[in-house]
């Protein structure tokens, strides 16, 4: 059996870029720094928010669970690094509508540490 298949790019229609590789090839891969703060959406699906488990002022740890769910379709939300919890408010949601959503921002300690597993 003699396979009649193309390379992937291969198609008709669509673009063929260049590939300009060596704007990622012509440096050395670093780690990212931590930020100072990150601002995480309590509710990030199409299902109810969760129940919030955390106050401002809370030290929390990455991984920490910051709200429960609390129906069939909801999902819980953890801690994306360790610090403080200085707000929880309406914030714009990572989303085009630019709408706001109940979320909650943590100062990072810049320690990163994590919550027991």
């Amino acid at each position: 059996m003699t396979s009649t298949a193309h390379p992937l790019w291969h198609f008709h229609g669509g673009l063929k870029l260049a590939e300009e590789k060596i704007l990622s090839t012509g440096t050395p891969i670093t780690r990212a720094r931590l930020p100072s703060q990150v601002i995480i959406p309590v509710h990030q699906h199409i299902g109810d928010t969760g129940e919030l488990l955390v106050k401002v002022g809370d030290k929390v740890l990455k991984g920490q669970m910051l709200a429960l769910p609390k129906a069939y379709v909801s999902a819980p939300v953890h801690a994306s690094t360790s610090g403080v919890i200085t707000d929880i408010g309406e914030y714009p949601a990572p989303h085009p509508s630019g709408l706001t959503t109940l979320s909650v921002v943590i100062e990072a300690d810049g320690k990163d540490e994590w919550y027991p597993l």
